[in-house]
Formats: structure tokens, C-alpha cells, sequence
């Protein structure tokens, strides 16, 4: 994601840096192309998410002020939002459930799948709006999870989905 520590039109308040000092001045972000179809059919629609993210000074300052960077990677699983298309004419409203996942040392992204190379440490929503066209920052209100609350089994749930990988089949 590269928050780009000397960018001045990406910093808040006008300020020279885009980081918060003592943080990482760069942070890898995942999309997780689950749980909704389309973001699995329609590869331009993920890039979009992502891009969006990333252009978002209200994402980048959460994931800034969450602690992003380094080892610490946060995780973005898409689903529809409450005005899913109906209401937005074919510009969907999505809502983002992040989770912050802190990589053991000498893992990388794949390693977020294994339980015991990567620790959740938390969460937070975000609502996105393509009916806001860029510039405009389409990421609206963010809302903490608590600490810890039930993230591994929301983990699994979104990771569902996706199909493949480890897969538990549940017995009736």
C-alpha cells in the first residue's frame, strides 16, 4: 500500500509527512476477494476496492492509527453493504471488515492462512459508496471491534467463502 511518507497531498492537515512518527511509514494491505462473488468473478471490481482504499485518507489514517506496517498487515474482506445495488444503481455500497493480522517473524502474506504464523490483534468496519466518484473519498464511518472479540472465527467465516485451502466438512 505504500502510504509514502513525503507526499504532501496524501498527509492530513497539510502536514509534510503521512505517517505518524514511530509508525511504519508503509503498509501492506490483502483483499480478500470473499464473501462477495463478484469481487471473485470481476477482477477490474477488486482493483477498484483497492484503489479506492488506498486513495481514502480516512482508511489510510485508520490503519495509521491502528498500528499498521511492518509485520502488521490488515486485511480486508469485502461484503455487501445495506444498499447493495437496489439503492445505488448499479453503484454498489459495500461495507469493508478489516482485521489486523501480525505476521510471526520471517513470514509474508501467504502466511496469513496459517494459524500459527500469523495473531489477530483486531477490527474495525468501514462503508464504502461507489456512488462517490473519485477524488472524492468514498470510504465514509469506520467502527472499532473490540479487542480480540471472536476474530479467529470471524477470520474463518469470511474465509468460507473462498473455497479451496483447508476445508472441515460438517457433520449432521
Amino acid at each position: 500500500m505504500k502510504q509514502l511518507a513525503a507526499r504532501k497531498a496524501f498527509a492530513p492537515s497539510g502536514a509534510t509527512a503521512a505517517v505518524v512518527p514511530g509508525q511504519s511509514a508503509s503498509a501492506s494491505l490483502v483483499l480478500v476477494k470473499a464473501p462477495i462473488l463478484r469481487t471473485r468473478l470481476d477482477p477490474a471490481f477488486a482493483q477498484e476496492i483497492l484503489d479506492r482504499l488506498v486513495a481514502s485518507a480516512t482508511f489510510r489514517d485508520q490503519i495509521r492509527s491502528a498500528g499498521a506496517g511492518g509485520q502488521v498487515v490488515p486485511v480486508a474482506f469485502p461484503r455487501p453493504g445495506p444498499n447493495w445495488y437496489r439503492a445505488h444503481h448499479g453503484k454498489p455500497q459495500i461495507s469493508l471488515f478489516v482485521i489486523l493480522a501480525r505476521l510471526a517473524d520471517g513470514a509474508d502474506a501467504d502466511d496469513l492462512f496459517h494459524v500459527e504464523r500469523r495473531e489477530l490483534l483486531g477490527a474495525f468496519t468501514a462503508e464504502m459508496d461507489f456512488k462517490i466518484d473519485p477524488p472524492k473519498d468514498s470510504v465514509g464511518p469506520i467502527a472499532t471491534i473490540g479487542p480480540r472479540r471472536d476474530l479467529e472465527e470471524r477470520w474463518r467465516f469470511f474465509l468460507s467463502g473462498v473455497g479451496g485451502g483447508r476445508v472441515h466438512a460438517h457433520r449432521h
